[in-house]
């Protein structure tokens, strides 16, 4: 097995020794046997212009210096520039030595067909010039135009990744909204279809190009059993070889699932996600926190409700921090005055078990 080059658990522990006299230490915790911050900096939204490149370039110098050491994107985020702009970020912060590599973890994610800097004009062309004429995968492979799992494929992603984001070693990757593949295929094809693609990351542990691995999804871990997009995170744990460690879905003030919906089976009964995972040992990360903004508009008389005196994007993304068993929770964050806002967040205790019930009260009954 060749030895990984990124993250550490010396290096993230040392990160967080550096930040301490600042930090509340309720807003670092363990990620497998790394410390890893409580927010995390997402790279989904945004123009796929040199404008929003720069401005994301400017946040990730800004959240890291603040206390955040958990960048996520994916390859097909705004046509790989945000893995480009990532690339481009941490080389001027790893030269001007700001940060070592094994202090920061950095995640991403394949499954979606990427574009090149821009959409094509023609999807079909794309991915029958790109993708099928070259012999990577075959158009059986290809879910609803846009979606692969193949093997091949996954690794083609890995290596046009590791280039964009100038790094050896990717710390988390992720396949990508797997059960996009369910609405096409049954779900023993699917399982055979993740097994084969879990053999191809595990590969690339032993490689040392990935370190962990594992999925994210959006509606997978959000449905009950036996719905058309679920995905059974034991049925996953029977299958994934050992380096599977971590689980990505969506979960703030209006998508409550994680926690409140019994939709995983577990020897024979049903349990939220969250305690399912705490059982296999899966780290979750946190998409959608602020559910692209969407929660800035709750309504006066509820967020009055709210303890406290943190700001409104505050509170929401303090929900989610303090809820047990969240590994990270990742923000889109590009703006100067939100990167200043959330880093607060991080100097402050999370909510006790009891304000968090009386939050998760107000948000059920309002």
């Amino acid at each position: 097995m060749i030895p990984p080059n990124g993250a550490t658990a010396e290096g993230t522990e040392a990160f967080f020794k550096k930040q301490a006299s600042f930090l509340h230490s309720d807003k670092f915790r363990s990620f497998q046997d790394w410390q890893v911050s409580a927010l995390g900096l997402g790279t989904y939204l945004g123009n796929y212009d040199d404008a929003t490149d720069l401005l994301y370039e400017e946040a990730i110098e800004q959240a890291v210096k603040g206390g955040v050491n958990v960048i996520d994107t994916a390859i097909n985020y705004r046509c790989q520039r945000s893995e480009r702009t990532i690339g481009r970020a941490l080389k001027k912060l790893f030269q001007s030595k700001k940060i070592h590599r094994s202090q920061v973890v950095i995640a991403t994610k394949g499954g979606f067909i990427p574009f090149d800097g821009a959409p094509p004009s023609n999807m079909e062309s794309y991915i029958r010039d790109h993708w099928i004429q070259t012999g990577i995968v075959n158009e059986e492979e290809i879910i609803s135009s846009c979606h692969c799992l193949a093997p091949a494929y996954i690794q083609n992603q890995i290596d046009q990744s590791l280039k964009n984001l100038g790094i050896d070693t990717i710390d988390i990757y992720y396949l990508h909204n797997p059960e996009t593949q369910l609405a096409k295929i049954d779900e023993d094809r699917f399982y055979e279809r993740l097994k084969k693609a879990f053999d191809c990351l595990e590969e690339n542990v032993q490689k040392g190009k990935i370190q962990y691995y594992g999925l994210a999804t959006w509606n997978a871990f959000r449905e009950s059993a036996g719905r058309s997009e679920s995905i059974s995170l034991e049925k996953v744990m029977n299958t994934a070889p050992s380096h599977f460690k971590v689980i990505q879905l969506p979960y703030n003030m209006a998508m409550l699932e994680a926690l409140a919906l019994s939709g995983q089976t577990l020897e024979g009964k049903q349990y939220p996600i969250l305690s399912v995972a705490y059982h296999f040992g899966i780290s979750v990360m946190v998409s959608a926190p602020l559910l692209q903004k969407q929660l800035l508009d709750l309504p006066s008389s509820l967020v009055k409700k709210i303890p406290g005196s943190l700001t409104l994007a505050q509170k929401v993304l303090q929900f989610v921090s303090s809820t047990p068993g969240v590994a990270s929770a990742l923000v889109g964050m590009k703006d100067k005055k939100h990167v200043e806002e959330n880093l607060e967040l991080l100097k402050v205790p999370n909510w006790d078990e009891a304000t968090l019930q009386q939050v998760c009260d107000l948000l059920v009954n309002r």
